[in-house]
C-alpha cells in the first residue's frame, strides 16, 4: 500500500512541476503544491468514478461514435469557391501553421 501511494504521488508532483513554473512566484508555487498534495484523495475520486461512468456508461449505452466535419474557413473568394466543388469527405487533415512562434495543428 505505502510503495503504490508513492508512486501515485510521485506522478501528481511529477506532472506538477512539468505544469507550474517556480518563476510565476515562490508562494503561488508552494501554494498550489500543497493543494496539489492535500486534495490528492479527491482528486483519486474523481478519477475513479470517471472510470466507473466510462464503463458503465459507454461501454452499455454507446455502441457507436459520430465523426463531426471540421469547417472550413476560405480566405479568398477563389478558395470559397474552390472548397464548394470539391467534397466534404476526406478533407479532415492536420496542418502545421506558425502562430505566435509556435506551432499550431489545424
Amino acid at each position: 500500500l505505502c510503495g503504490s501511494w508513492t508512486m501515485v504521488t510521485w506522478c501528481y508532483v511529477l506532472g506538477f512541476v512539468k505544469t507550474y513554473c517556480v518563476q510565476d512566484g515562490l508562494a503561488r508555487y508552494l501554494f498550489l503544491l500543497w493543494l496539489q498534495l492535500v486534495l490528492q484523495p479527491m482528486h483519486g475520486i474523481i478519477e475513479a468514478v470517471s472510470v466507473l461512468y466510462a464503463l458503465v456508461y459507454v461501454g452499455t449505452v454507446t455502441r457507436s461514435f459520430h465523426v463531426v466535419e471540421k469547417e472550413v474557413v476560405a480566405e479568398s473568394p477563389e478558395e470559397e469557391a474552390a472548397a464548394g466543388q470539391r467534397s466534404r469527405v476526406g478533407r479532415l487533415s492536420c496542418e502545421a501553421r506558425e502562430v505566435g512562434g509556435g506551432s499550431v495543428y489545424v
